[in-house]
């Protein structure tokens, strides 16, 4: 059960939890040159769609140094998804690793990141995509006053094709705080740029939160992070572990507790934040509905009363009113010629 009272954003090493397991490297030669960029795919047993998401790493348009490595959580040899590698072993830029022992899917999130060579960490889901020209897009971006690069998904639904971007023309990067998650965790939990040197120092990725979004709330408070105008990743719908109603109960249940400690670090007193969270857990259930299952029943929902509830609606909207006004006024865009 998780604990109630952890500290989303306590730096702790969570990379001590996995430190005697080691990872073997299967294939691939590191470059002499180290790369500015490392895309990092975490695998496990899931050759269904890994091949979609390598080939889109691969076929980068322009000309980029950059790594590819694959990180395999399945210690087993010889399994469907080595025989899968061994068809790019030609690819000069790409690595396999398999760790000797399943470390978790957090604990995959951090080895990716301690086993990249670049200092910039891209970290991409098995299953999505990332779009043909991602790198000449955040490249031109990844400069000295920039700690983390998120991007905008393009959600897919599995076995569809894959939609239009609509992307416009220039790009655009604006920076990002936590009054920016007021009602949702905005940032998408693949295929954004972060540095190295900050998910190391921020001490890595941890299983008690089960999603990464929560460590990448942690790079908003703690450093500077911008978000693109456009679209890069194609984030699939259909396959995801998110997607099972036990896990939407779980990280439902987590982000209600996430939200108090946000709505506490943006300045809004506890007895305003006991007012509004009826509301929040609310949107926050239909928020989970609309995006993923139109069925989802949130378990762990208190049995509000209709008062309290319209009550609760209304200074919530007051609140966020106010805080968008407080955006608008910080806020800081970053044209990229």
């Amino acid at each position: 059960m998780f604990d109630v009272n952890y500290d989303f954003f306590l730096i702790e090493n969570n990379f001590k939890e996995i430190e005697e397991v080691k990872s073997e490297k299967i294939q691939g030669d590191t470059s002499s040159k180290l790369p500015l960029v490392s895309i990092v795919i975490p695998t496990y047993k899931r050759v269904s769609t890994l091949r979609e998401t390598l080939d889109s790493a691969i076929r980068q348009t322009g000309n980029h140094n950059y790594e590819i490595l694959v990180v395999d959580n399945n210690p087993e040899r010889g399994d469907e998804t080595e025989l899968l590698m061994a068809e790019y072993v030609s690819v000069k830029n790409l690595l396999y690793f398999k760790n000797t022992a399943n470390i978790g899917m957090a604990g995959n999130w951090s080895r990716c990141s301690e086993l990249a060579h670049g200092e910039w960490v891209v970290l991409i889901h098995d299953d999505d995509l990332l779009v043909n020209n991602y790198l000449d897009e955040i490249e031109p971006c990844l400069i000295n006053c920039v700690d983390g690069l998120f991007v905008c998904p393009k959600t897919f639904i599995d076995g569809e094709p894959l939609p239009t971007l609509n992307n416009s023309e220039r790009m655009e990067i604006m920076k990002i705080t936590l009054m920016y998650q007021y009602l949702f965790p905005i940032l998408c939990a693949s295929g954004n740029a972060l540095r190295k040197s900050k998910i190391l120092e921020y001490g890595g990725y941890t299983s008690k939160t089960y999603a990464p979004d929560f460590f990448f709330s942690k790079m908003v408070y703690y450093s500077n992070v911008y978000m693109t105008n456009k679209s890069l990743i194609y984030y699939r719908k259909g396959l995801n572990e998110s997607t099972k109603t036990e896990v939407m109960d779980k990280l439902n249940y987590i982000n209600h507790y996430f939200r108090i400690q946000n709505f506490q670090r943006i300045g809004i007193p506890l007895y305003l934040i006991n007012i509004i969270m009826p509301y929040s857990d609310i949107l926050f259930e239909q928020g989970f509905k609309k995006e993923w299952n139109k069925e989802y029943q949130y378990s762990h929902m208190k049995k509000y009363k209709k008062f309290d509830v319209f009550m609760s609606g209304i200074i919530y909207r007051i609140v966020e009113m106010v805080i968008k006004v407080i955006r608008r006024v910080n806020r800081k865009i970053i044209v990229i010629e």
